[in-house]
């Protein structure tokens, strides 16, 4: 399985297409308070985009990495067949 992979060094997004059709995106934080968010709720993907995009707001390049991510996924998120990984 191959990963494509979105942002920089301290936003980084992976995400890697599981058997089933599911896919698991790998979150990349440098920032530790943000860590700990994507960790407590990284078994809900709708919680962690809303935090997200409230918390990318004033975050522009991870608001467009994660624009990315779920423009290039946008069938998986709406089926609910994402899993999001802290790395």
């Amino acid at each position: 399985m191959s990963e494509t992979k979105y942002g920089d060094r301290k936003v980084l997004f992976g995400v890697i297409q599981k058997p089933g059709g599911r896919i698991e995106v790998r979150v990349y934080h440098a920032n530790v308070s943000e860590r700990k968010v994507v960790k407590a709720h990284s078994a809900n993907p709708r919680y962690f985009i809303e935090h997200y995009h409230t918390y990318s707001r004033s975050k522009i390049r991870a608001k467009y990495w994660m624009a990315q991510v779920v423009s290039g996924y946008r069938s998986h998120f709406d089926s609910n067949r994402v899993d999001f990984v802290l790395v």
